[in-house]
């Protein structure tokens, strides 16, 4: 999922204004305001809470890593979450990646790296160029060549590590398709 922030700029907020983020989990709290998970500006390396009322979602599309599951506030009041596996059955996961448990980040850090390719994101202009062979892509300014995967909108050159839309993203099938 892509939201787009629509809050105001100011020193309270690590945010910057008509940015897109990725949501790498949803909360559902009863008596609060539902939050999205986002990495912000401030440097921090996990997704903060953020109120899902400061955001426009650009692309509901949920995360095909995502899971339902329980998540709990600072008050310790569990309520529906959408994350993957880890974070959806480990109320205490979050939490553990605030207190940079390196197991949790190294998790969250793997879950990242496949949910960035996942989606693409109006920032990211660059395309890459298709070998026609296979599922074979390049660098259209280097001659780096790597195989991509076509389910997901964008891939990353495996030495420089920079994003691409890809060339040769099908999609999802749609119910009539995989029947």
């Amino acid at each position: 999922m892509i939201v787009k922030y629509c809050g105001k700029s100011d020193s309270d907020v690590a945010l910057s204004k008509g940015k897109h983020y990725i949501c790498y989990a949803v909360k559902f709290y009863p008596n609060e305001n539902d939050c999205y998970c986002v990495i912000d500006e401030s440097g921090i390396v996990y997704p903060k809470d953020y109120d899902a009322d400061l955001f426009a979602v650009t692309d509901a599309r949920v995360s095909r890593y995502w899971e339902l599951g329980v998540s709990s506030n600072n008050k310790g009041e569990k309520a529906p979450c959408l994350a993957f596996d880890v974070w959806a059955h480990d109320v205490l996961f979050h939490g553990r990646m605030f207190e940079g448990d390196r197991e949790a980040l190294n998790l969250f850090f793997a879950h990242k790296t496949m949910m960035e390719e996942e989606f693409a994101t109006p920032e990211i202009k660059n395309a890459a160029v298709a070998l026609n062979r296979g599922f074979w892509v390049s660098d259209p300014q280097y001659d780096e060549a790597w195989e991509a995967n076509p389910m997901n909108e964008l891939t990353r050159c495996p030495s420089t590590k920079e994003l691409f839309v890809n060339p040769i993203y099908t999609g999802r099938l749609s119910f009539s398709e995989n029947r």
